[in-house]
């Protein structure tokens, strides 16, 4: 009885010496989650440039935060179709190559920059 006694007693001390850094870590999760929910309704509403900055705070504190990584890339190719219906060409290939860089499958990225080059091309053979 002794001996299950001492073991419990053991155990609460061994979770309690790792409580705070369980802590630590659940509120710095909780931290980029928020980060990356701010930026993901950004996103939604279209406003890609107050959401690129927050899903980047997101991953800047943790870097394993596949949704905010996803919607980075995500927030970056939109931004990039922006600027190709503004035409600003060159602009939009740098979100596309960022979007690349992010998710190197991300299929709207690579028709935008393929998109981008060849109008910067024609204007190109305009002049």
């Amino acid at each position: 009885m002794k001996a299950k006694a001492a073991a419990l007693i053991a155990t609460i001390l061994l979770l309690g010496a790792c409580t705070p850094t369980y802590q630590a870590y659940w509120q710095q999760s909780r931290r980029a989650a928020h980060y990356a929910n701010l930026g993901m309704r950004y996103s939604r509403k279209g406003k890609y440039q107050k959401a690129i900055p927050l899903l980047e705070k997101a991953l800047e504190i943790d870097p394993n935060l596949i949704v905010a990584r996803e919607q980075l890339a995500l927030a970056h190719a939109k931004l990039g179709k922006n600027y190709l219906e503004w035409q600003q060409y060159a602009l939009a290939g740098t979100e596309f190559k960022i979007a690349l860089s992010i998710d190197p499958h991300l299929a709207m990225a690579k028709e935008g920059l393929k998109t981008a080059a060849r109008q910067m091309q024609t204007l190109a053979l305009d002049r």
